[in-house]
């Protein structure tokens, strides 16, 4: 974990209760905060948000809401590829290959590590 935290040019969190609850997610979204990563908090549950550490850990971040993801799809995507793309500027050559990294990351409701290397 501490590799892909260090390898990363941002880190997107998909919100769950799951989530919240693991101690590797906190210790991983806690050493890029640290390290000063790039974070894109995710919302995939409507009526849920997050408290306690992660709460406190992602206030005042902007996070794209995914609650909706059925009806605007391409839409969300686009809107995360776009936030990607702004946070890490010049430490991605290139945002192909982003939306199969996002679709296996969203299928375990962890956290997606964007690597510049892996384009």
């Amino acid at each position: 974990m501490a590799e892909g935290v260090e390898n990363a040019a941002v880190l997107c969190c998909f919100l769950t209760p799951q989530y919240q609850d693991s101690v590797a997610c906190k210790d991983e979204l806690t050493y890029a905060k640290e390290r000063r990563l790039s974070i894109i908090p995710i919302r995939l549950i409507k009526d849920w948000k997050p408290t306690g550490w992660l709460g406190f850990s992602i206030t005042g971040l902007k996070y794209i809401n995914f609650c909706d993801m059925e009806t605007n799809k391409d839409l969300k995507i686009n809107q995360l590829l776009a936030e990607i793309q702004m946070l890490a500027g010049d430490k991605l050559g290139s945002v192909q290959g982003m939306y199969l990294m996002y679709y296996d990351t969203l299928l375990w409701n962890g956290t997606c590590h964007i690597h510049s290397n892996t384009f």
